[in-house]
């Protein structure tokens, strides 16, 4: 067979992307290796301690001054590492800070928070991200390439957070109009009108994982069906955000994924479409926004739920309360339901906050960690767990720090619903098309079936939005890659 480093490469080939591989070839590459290959791919937590062990070796051998098994190096091996996100699931602070200097990707595992070590790992992740992204926009982009869109999406997130958390400047690491550039082609050919590869995702299987927010229900139903679920949607928190509470859940053993929001990426499409399990096209009607809670009711007694086992409410972080039709409820009054769909506007409310000019995210993730650090929150949370429920944790869509474009739209032309400055919404195609043939290079229009079929959105450009020029804001709405893609996460 090929060399250690090569037989590494199948196996992780086979493991993390689940291509198929005849048995002949792994049985071959499990001898190499002395581990079976299909119970690290059936067995994560198996998989990622061997992985651990892998590396573990690595740094031995870069303390002793002797060649490594694995040349773990590789282009296709720091990809995997990055794709697969060990150091998710354990804390490897065994690998001192010689090792990482020699070789600076080891920083991604150790948790230190000393500066020399964060900067290390920034400059991993962003020659990652870029030759990611050289390498999927030098080529037409298919359906087989949307797990990879989804991790190189949170990849850029991770990037944003990494660096403005640690009050690094971020333009210093990387070229935020190249990587939206890159990211902006990338997306656009998904969500376009030609073949329309984005309408596609909502006929992919949910028992997995699910792909399109819309599926979240069915996927816990699924999954779920002989347990008691709290499901907590943060409305409008991206994924950068999402590693802010993240770090906050350290007594949580997390089970992280990521998936497409609903286009466009506001509140009233995508937040619905979650709690109701139905695209927007059947619960946007006359112009008029839906019905959540209503729509979150009926799901689950099509699904067999009684109304008094079904609780809808909003998180009060002011008065740690759940606020219902009838009232608030506090919050350990909350342990006789089935199942429970909670909103937060905890993230939403500071993004529509006033920004300090060029000042990216760092003060809103400030001021985000602040408010959750004085707030119930966390015990909150770590309440439902001990209650007994499997709790879930998402986001309708998330938010992007952008430029105005100077583009103004007549609101009497513009369809009623407007919750965004990142997408204008019209009912007649020749609005539509008068505003995008005026300004052909920073918008451009879309439309599908799943979405009513008489709405028209035009988007603008990656990180722009419709409003003055050299004003700077917080907003959503679009398809850039903090909107689009946000997680699924499964507290255990």
């Amino acid at each position: 067979m090929y060399s250690f480093t090569e037989n590494l490469k199948i196996a992780l080939l086979f493991i993390i992307d689940w291509k198929d591989i005849p048995d002949s070839i792994i049985s071959k590459v499990s001898e190499k290796l002395s581990v079976e290959l299909k119970i690290l791919r059936s067995e994560k937590k198996i998989f990622i301690q061997w992985m651990k062990g892998v590396i573990n070796d690595h740094v031995d051998s870069i303390n002793t001054g002797t060649v490594p098994k694995y040349d773990l190096t590789d282009n296709l091996i720091q990809y995997y590492l990055l794709k697969v996100s060990i150091n998710e699931s354990f804390d490897m602070q065994f690998i001192e800070n010689e090792a990482i200097l020699k070789e600076g990707w080891l920083s991604q595992f150790n948790k230190t928070t000393d500066i020399r070590l964060v900067e290390e790992k920034l400059k991993v992740m962003v020659k990652a991200l870029q030759e990611q992204l050289k390498a999927m926009t030098a080529k037409e982009f298919d359906l087989n390439e949307i797990d990879n869109l989804l991790k190189l999406s949170k990849l850029f997130c991770e990037v944003l957070y990494t660096a403005q958390i640690n009050d690094l400047k971020i333009e210093d690491y990387l070229d935020l109009e190249w990587i939206y550039d890159k990211f902006d082609k990338l997306i656009r050919e998904l969500v376009n009108q030609n073949d329309n590869k984005y309408e596609s995702l909502f006929y992919y299987p949910y028992r997995k994982k699910p792909v399109t927010a819309d599926t979240i229900m069915d996927y816990l139903f699924s999954q779920y069906k002989d347990e008691n679920v709290a499901l907590i949607v943060f409305d409008g928190m991206s994924f950068d955000e999402w590693f802010i509470l993240k770090d906050m859940l350290s007594n949580f053993e997390i089970d992280e994924s990521e998936l497409f929001a609903i286009v466009p990426t506001i509140t009233s499409f995508s937040r619905t479409a979650i709690f109701s399990g139905k695209t927007p096209n059947n619960f946007i009607k006359d112009s008029k926004k839906p019905n959540e809670a209503k729509e979150f009711y009926n799901n689950l007694k099509e699904h067999g739920f009684d109304d008094e086992e079904i609780l809808y409410g909003h998180i009060n972080l002011k008065l740690n309360t759940i606020k219902v039709d009838k009232g608030d409820l506090p919050f350990n009054n909350i342990k006789s339901y089935r199942f429970i769909g909670l909103v937060c506007n905890l993230f939403d409310d500071l993004s529509h906050e006033d920004v300090q000019t060029l000042s990216f995210k760092s003060n809103l993730y400030k001021k985000i960690k602040n408010e959750i650090e004085s707030s119930k929150l966390i015990d909150f949370i770590k309440q439902l767990r001990d209650d007994g429920y499997k709790i879930i944790i998402t986001s309708d869509h998330g938010n992007v720090f952008c430029k105005g474009n100077g583009i103004k739209s007549n609101k009497n032309l513009e369809f009623d619903i407007r919750e965004s400055r990142r997408c204008l919404i019209f009912d007649r195609e020749s609005f539509a098309d008068e505003l995008v043939n005026k300004n052909p290079y920073q918008t451009f229009r879309y439309s599908y079936s799943f979405a009513p079929q008489e709405l028209i959105f035009v988007f603008a450009k990656a990180n722009e939005c419709f409003i003055n020029e050299r004003e700077y804001t917080m907003t959503h709405g679009g398809i850039s890659p903090e909107e689009l893609i946000v997680p699924l996460v499964v507290l255990k």
